[in-house]
């Protein structure tokens, strides 16, 4: 697996990394510490400033809480993605959800993961509760102003236009 090319983000804090291949089976999937990560990914996460590592298709993102010095991590991804083959994470697929749920998640792979994706992120559905939805923004998207102002504006708009219903949209 290889580095086909870096991408800025809409966040200063987050850096887009293309990959030659899928880096996952299905879905999308982050990591905010190298606990909850897969051994390879637990590397990345040694280098100083890595706050999470997100992967959607076939690219990853990484964002960082401070300085880094993105030369020497683009250096060491290569080095550890260099004799890997996708996909690195292996994903599991959960029981059926919720109609509703079902509904959203298509106009959220319809309309906003493409976006999101196209800056180095992506959403989750966490939970909906009443007339509460409940997300979690990740990769670069994570700590971007945009995506917690007008982003989130845009999903709350496009889902009470599409289900009729007075949606809100609550980022976790």
């Amino acid at each position: 697996m290889k580095i086909n090319g870096i991408e800025c983000t809409p966040n200063p804090s987050a850096l887009k990394f293309l990959l030659d291949q899928p880096a996952l089976e299905a879905g999308s999937a982050q990591f905010d510490s190298a606990q909850s990560a897969p051994e390879i990914i637990c590397e990345i996460f040694e280098i100083e400033n890595v706050e999470s590592v997100f992967f959607l298709e076939n690219f990853m993102t990484i964002s960082v809480s401070g300085p880094v010095d993105w030369p020497a991590v683009r250096e060491r991804l290569d080095g550890l993605l260099e004799s890997r083959s996708a996909p690195l994470i292996k994903t599991v697929q959960e029981g059926e959800a919720p109609s509703e749920l079902e509904k959203i998640n298509k106009l959220m792979d319809l309309y906003i993961r493409p976006a999101l994706a196209g800056d180095g992120g992506g959403i989750e559905i966490v939970k909906m509760e009443d007339d509460n939805l409940f997300i979690h923004y990740q990769g670069a998207c994570g700590t971007c102003p945009t995506a917690i102002s007008g982003t989130l504006f845009s999903i709350q708009h496009l889902l009470r236009t599409e289900l009729g219903r007075e949606i809100v949209v609550i980022p976790t």
